[in-house]
């Protein structure tokens, strides 16, 4: 069974909308996080792209902030599936350039740091 929640993240002071999913199952207890990208109106554009379509995936992260580290780590990584080294390295050198302090920038960072080593 799938829960889901609306709550809210803290980006500097502003609130960003979150939507949590939990799944209850039998078995031993874990905990696993994955990181989505919530646009303002609510749409996963995270779920788009680790569900495989990075196309709607590109399309919802171009209507989420474009500053954010994290939504730029997205959207490169949408690009690189969609075969566009170029914009990829274009938005992995921006996110790894990041200065934010914050959990999503905290990931996103050395992320695209290692991404641009390759």
């Amino acid at each position: 069974m799938v829960q889901r929640v609306g709550t809210v993240a803290f980006q500097g002071i502003d609130a960003v909308a979150v939507d949590v999913q939990v799944q209850v199952a039998p078995g031993l207890p874990a905990f696993n996080v994955k990181l989505y990208a919530v646009n303002a109106a609510g749409e996963c554009a995270g779920a788009a792209l680790y569900g495989g379509d990075a196309k709607t995936a590109l399309a919802e992260l171009q209507k989420a902030r474009q500053d954010d580290p994290f939504i730029q780590l997205l959207m490169a990584q949408a690009y690189e599936k969609l075969g566009d080294a170029e914009n990829a390295a274009a938005l992995y050198k921006k996110a790894a350039a990041a200065t934010a302090h914050n959990p999503p920038a905290a990931y996103a960072r050395p992320f695209a740091a290692k991404k641009l080593k390759r």
